[in-house]
């Protein structure tokens, strides 16, 4: 039999390799009083089928300090295992769950970083748009100011021409006329005065009926073929007054062409002001 003890302890640990008898043994009681020796146990009477289980007593104690150190020893171990396992288990778990926390969070950060992109170019196209819209519409209303400008031109032009063909229609019907011709040499007659009139030409048809009809203070009348129906040159102390018809329609063309030029010099400069100053 061998008995192997732990170290550090004074208590075996685990009995091997103990030899059993297989044969029976009677352990006898010593009488009391009596001088003769005891049976030992190898003198004791076998019986066939018998077991001797007597404890032994180191037996007993080694059993007992094994099982209490070995129990110790396995909770320790046990335990240790445990922490190992269930920390393994534990950060597989965590990092599992982890992963899937990460991967969820990161896929709704990116959604909502790509919306927030796709606004963003959206936005930057949408105005980039708007720019290019307010350019051709500020170009398309520049257009169109220098197109009316241009038209109101034209219209000028033709309004000029529409007034000068009814002046003259107007001037021609009144110069057919002899009372409208005698207003109008009458009218010039006046523009000359205060200076004293002393000969007034006119067209040869106009000097028949008005030198034949001449009252007492009329001036000299003379015939003249440079001048038209209607007009009259009047000649006075002081000088010359061209009261001619296509004189005095010249005068009106030309005053309307000044007023037209002066219109137009006048929108040149108010459109340089707006502009401001340009920079070399």
């Amino acid at each position: 039999m061998t008995l192997s003890r732990r170290p550090g302890t004074g208590h075996p640990d685990v009995l091997r390799d103990v030899a059993l008898n297989a044969a029976p043994r009677v352990l006898t009681r010593r009488p009391t009083g009596s001088a003769a020796p005891a049976q030992t146990v190898s003198e004791a009477p076998q019986q066939q089928g018998y077991v001797d289980e007597t404890p032994n007593a180191e037996f007993a104690d080694g059993y007992e300090a094994g099982f209490t150190q070995g129990l110790t020893a396995g909770a320790a171990e046990g335990r240790q295992q445990g922490v190992v396992q269930g920390t393994a288990q534990g950060f597989e778990e965590g990092f599992a769950k982890g992963h899937a926390d990460g991967h969820a969070a990161g896929e709704r950060e990116g959604r909502d970083a790509g919306f927030a992109a796709g606004m963003q170019e959206a936005r930057a196209q949408v105005d980039a748009q708007q720019a290019q819209w307010q350019e051709h519409a500020s170009a398309l209303v520049a257009q169109l100011q220098g197109e009316r400008a241009a038209m109101r031109e034209a219209a000028e032009s033709d309004i000029v021409e529409l007034v000068m063909t009814a002046i003259c229609r107007i001037a021609g019907e009144g110069a057919i006329n002899r009372d409208g011709a005698r207003a109008m040499i009458r009218n010039a007659m006046q523009q000359a005065s205060p200076a004293r009139v002393m000969r007034v030409r006119v067209n040869p048809d106009d000097f028949g009926w008005l030198n034949a009809g001449a009252v007492p203070g009329d001036p000299v009348w003379l015939a003249d073929s440079a001048v038209g129906l209607g007009g009259c040159i009047v000649e006075t102390d002081a000088g010359t007054l061209d009261a001619r018809l296509e004189t005095q329609l010249e005068a009106v063309k030309n005053a309307l062409r000044d007023v037209r030029a002066a219109r137009a010099a006048g929108a040149a400069a108010g459109g340089r002001a707006t502009q401001g100053p340009s920079h070399a």
